[in-house]
């Protein structure tokens, strides 16, 4: 009888396949679900916790971190509070004047045990990360209560387990020493005349000729850029983010901006530089980790454990951070400077690398290091105007054309137009046809265009912008 039903079955089956032709019948894929258990355990009596505090102007963030602790093991604070009475009630401290209030800080966790869970089996160490509320001023000790800091803090667990102990602070507003920043008044006094200003930078610059540099016309080269940082560089992580092997897989970045050259006399010049505004940005990645699909950091790196990871991401730079030296590495007027032109003289080594590491940078009083702003074709200099020009022609040198380098290739729907400029800069496109006959005539401010074309045969591209016009021809 089983034979018999088994033939049945093959037979139909043939059946279908010659009624389709002999065609390929889809086969339903199946999926695969995984399921894993979940529930709360006790961590071993040798579990150390440790806190770490990311402090900002207004708001605080608690990471608890504990080690170690069983394969697929979790840390999760369920919640936390800052205490209007110290945890030791006989404790009083002694607040200067302008530092920020001290609260001591309770909060509830427990672990959760994700039994099958992929991914997890190796993890030892586990942290979590939540956002202290905010706590009220008290009258008998604060004093100046713009912003909070955590004191101690108490770790409540399962089944009456409590921990106490100190964080570390990470202090990303650079306020929670209580001074003050000093300010600087600038005064602008002129007793030269303009006759003195103007020698003064004619001197100036022949002296940069004769050492076989150039004086440069510069502009805005496009939007800053993010550039990934190593998360064990310390000049990068300053004041965002702990040194430690708890910040695995965590993010760091620091920004640069693009400056493109607009003319330039007297030397070969980059058409593109690079300067660094000093921004520092920090991401405290939490989040869920060591499970399939998910960017995991069980074994981020050979420096650092096996580190599960849960809790609030969260982003920080130090723009807020107190900036106290009028020449500070952080220049966050950088980018806004650079709506106008500028005229600089920059060194030997900023020539050959096209990167602007001391010309440019801040100066007292809002200035910038061999560097003059622009303004109606002119610079002040010593409190006396001279225009552009006129240094050109006083030093008897002409301004040198920055090259460009376009090409043009062929599409299924038209062309595809890469200027040879930086992003930012403005070129215009013509296509014309042999006769003479324009195509397209489009203006760009993009590396690179497409231009939507149904002609055929031999095309005529000119590409223009501040530094000449170019020709190039495509045959379609």
């Amino acid at each position: 009888m089983l034979r018999k039903h088994l033939f049945l079955a093959v037979l139909l089956s043939l059946r279908a396949v010659c009624a389709s032709g002999f065609q390929e019948v889809p086969i339903q894929a199946t999926k695969v679900v995984r399921t894993y258990i979940v529930m709360d355990t006790l961590p071993s009596d040798s579990a150390r916790i440790s806190f770490t505090v990311l402090h900002t102007r207004d708001r605080n963030w608690l990471q608890m971190q504990i080690e170690p602790v069983e394969a697929c093991q979790f840390l999760v604070v369920d919640s936390a509070k800052g205490l209007v009475s110290p945890l030791d009630s006989g404790r009083i401290e002694a607040i200067p004047f302008g530092l920020q209030a001290h609260r001591d800080v309770r909060v509830w966790w427990h672990l959760r045990h994700e039994i099958g869970r992929t991914g997890c089996s190796e993890v030892n160490a586990s942290r979590f990360m939540v956002e202290l509320p905010p706590v009220r001023k008290n009258e008998a000790s604060d004093s100046v209560y713009t912003s909070w800091l955590p004191h101690e803090i108490e770790a409540v667990g399962s089944r009456g387990r409590r921990d106490r102990g100190f964080p570390e602070i990470v202090d990303q507003a650079g306020n929670a020493k209580g001074f003050l920043c000093p300010v600087y008044d600038c005064m602008m006094l002129c007793y030269a005349s303009d006759s003195d200003g103007r020698s003064a930078i004619l001197k100036t610059i022949r002296e940069q000729f004769e050492r076989g540099l150039p004086l440069v016309r510069i502009g805005s080269g496009g939007d800053a850029v993010r550039v990934r940082a190593d998360i064990h560089d310390s000049a990068a992580v300053a004041s965002l983010g702990p040194l430690s092997k708890w910040s695995a897989g965590d993010l760091v970045w620091t920004e640069e901006i693009p400056i493109r050259t607009v003319r330039a006399w007297g030397a070969n010049v980059p058409a593109q530089w690079i300067a660094s505004n000093g921004r520092r940005i920090y991401e405290w990645r939490n989040g869920v980790v060591c499970c399939e699909g998910c960017d995991s950091i069980c074994a981020p790196d050979s420096r650092a454990e096996e580190i599960s990871s849960g809790g609030v991401r969260w982003v920080v730079s130090n723009d807020s951070t107190n900036h106290c030296d009028p020449d500070s590495d952080f220049d966050p007027g950088m980018a806004t400077d650079l709506s106008s032109d500028w005229l600089i003289l920059p060194d030997s080594a900023e020539v050959r690398s096209g990167r602007l590491t001391t010309t440019f940078r801040n100066s007292v009083c809002a200035g910038r290091h061999r560097a003059w702003r622009i303004v109606d074709d002119s610079i002040s200099v010593a409190c006396a105007r001279v225009a552009v020009a006129d240094l050109e022609a006083a030093v008897g040198v002409s301004p040198r054309a920055v090259g460009f380098a376009p090409r043009v290739r062929s599409m299924r729907d038209g062309i595809l137009v890469s200027s040879g400029l930086p992003e930012g800069e403005r070129w215009s496109a013509v296509v014309r046809d042999p006769s003479g006959r324009i195509l397209s005539n489009r203006s760009l401010a993009t590396p690179e265009a497409p231009l939507s074309l149904e002609a055929k045969g031999v095309l005529l591209v000119e590409v223009r912008s501040s530094r000449g016009s170019v020709w190039r021809s495509i045959a379609r």
